[in-house]
């Protein structure tokens, strides 16, 4: 699983919630790991970063500010894994095929 916080994203708020991330009742960011739900693996999410299948990346841009750069470092490794599914030539335009059509 990949999480993507957009560093300049004004739509979630707080920009951090993309990596689970809450306020406290005094309105103070708890990281994932800090919290019960993660602790007591109520979503999985603490079985998938403890076997490495959790990843989380904070990446430039606005709200799903999806570039053909960040789909080929991060999207199509999670998909065709470490070797590609495509040669280059052929991923190139894959996020306008698969996104904005």
């Amino acid at each position: 699983m990949a999480l993507f916080m957009f560093d300049n994203d004004t739509v979630v708020q707080p920009k951090e919630s993309e990596h689970f991330q809450v306020y406290d009742e005094y309105g103070f960011l708890v990281k994932l790991e800090d919290q019960d739900m993660y602790k007591e693996d109520w979503l999985g999410l603490r079985t998938l970063k403890e076997d490495g299948r959790l990843q989380m990346h904070t990446v430039p841009g606005v709200h799903m500010n999806l570039t053909q750069d960040l789909v080929d470092t991060y999207v199509v490794p999670l998909l065709c894994g470490d070797q590609g599914c495509l040669p280059k030539t052929q991923s190139e335009g894959f996020l306008k095929e698969q996104f904005y059509q």
